[in-house]
């Protein structure tokens, strides 16, 4: 692989909305990359109504790299990631949440030759059953994540570590579906393989973004349910055949010979995505299996919360 130049091709584009009352990682920690000027970002304003921008222009006012953008579009994270994304001088747009950790560089120093490549994310650990659990099923997920792109049949991937062609991404737009206010990662995976665009994984630790887990199970179910509420709206074979591997592997888990099975596989998915990811989690055996207790119930909950709930940003 060839070694970027000190110049990076490269935006990072970062939707937002009603963000004044919350913490932003990337105060705290910026980017190498965005420190020394190697890549600009551009902070999206997508309506905010509690004055987030200003919040941001002062925390970022150092950065010259740094702009504070009003979306112009209607309402909706989508219309906020094509306004920055048009926006973009640089051939490729590296995307991800104003609440995620990110790494100093995603790609590496690897150039970019591919349409989308699909970062690496790790989830912050963090003490509690509950965000236990999530961790230990946030490893199964990116380990699913990463084989199945590796095998070029990628199946996921997520909004907060994407990079992507600029304007690839810009003749997409129209198949990200954007009455849904979900989905601007998922529909874009779709709509690059419906086209045959290049998608590959940078199964890379340095590129790794980090995000956190949710602090109640109210919020979990909530993150789950809008998840599964764009699933209807899927029309790729290997992402349908993954989701309704997933909901038949738990629906049957709820009989014991299925559970032992199920319990088996998802430890090995585990063990195997340890090798890749930083994971320093110790009783993986007893969470995995606290997880498969309650996994084919929670599953059920978020599809059918999924299929009735209003879906919000």
């Amino acid at each position: 692989m060839e070694r970027m130049s000190e110049k990076i091709d490269l935006t990072l584009v970062i939707p937002f909305r009603n963000i004044s009352n919350r913490e932003i990682p990337l105060v705290k920690c910026m980017p190498a990359s965005v420190r020394n000027g190697q890549i600009s970002v551009l902070l999206v304003d997508d309506h905010s109504a509690d004055g987030s921008s200003l919040r941001l222009k002062k925390l970022f006012r150092i950065y010259h790299n740094v702009q504070i953008l009003h979306s112009t579009y209607p309402q909706g994270k989508k219309y906020a990631l094509r306004y920055g994304i048009e926006r973009a001088s640089a051939s490729y747009v590296w995307l991800s949440d104003i609440d995620v950790l990110l790494p100093d560089s995603p790609c590496c120093g690897v150039s970019l030759r591919t349409d989308l490549y699909i970062l690496p994310l790790q989830m912050r650990e963090q003490s509690g059953l509950l965000c236990r659990l999530q961790h230990v099923e946030y490893v199964a997920i990116q380990t699913l994540t990463m084989l199945a792109a590796v095998h070029h049949h990628p199946v996921m991937c997520s909004g907060a570590g994407l990079l992507v062609r600029r304007e690839c991404w810009l003749d997409s737009f129209p198949d990200l579906h954007p009455e849904l206010p979900s989905g601007d990662d998922m529909f874009l995976l779709q709509a690059f393989k419906r086209r045959n665009l290049r998608i590959a994984p940078l199964w890379n630790n340095d590129s790794a973004a980090v995000v956190f887990p949710e602090t109640t199970w109210k919020g979990l179910l909530r993150q789950r349910m809008r998840w599964a509420g764009k699933a209807f709206a899927y029309t790729d074979t290997d992402i349908l055949v993954c989701g309704a591997w997933v909901v038949l592997s738990n629906l049957l888990a709820l009989c014991p010979p299925f559970f032992l099975l199920k319990y088996i596989a998802d430890v090995c998915l585990v063990c195997y995505g340890k090798r890749h990811y930083r994971f320093a989690q110790k009783a993986v055996l007893w969470n995995a299996f606290l997880l498969s207790l309650v996994y084919p119930w929670y599953v059920l909950c978020s599809l059918l919360g999924g299929l009735v709930r209003r879906n919000k940003w």
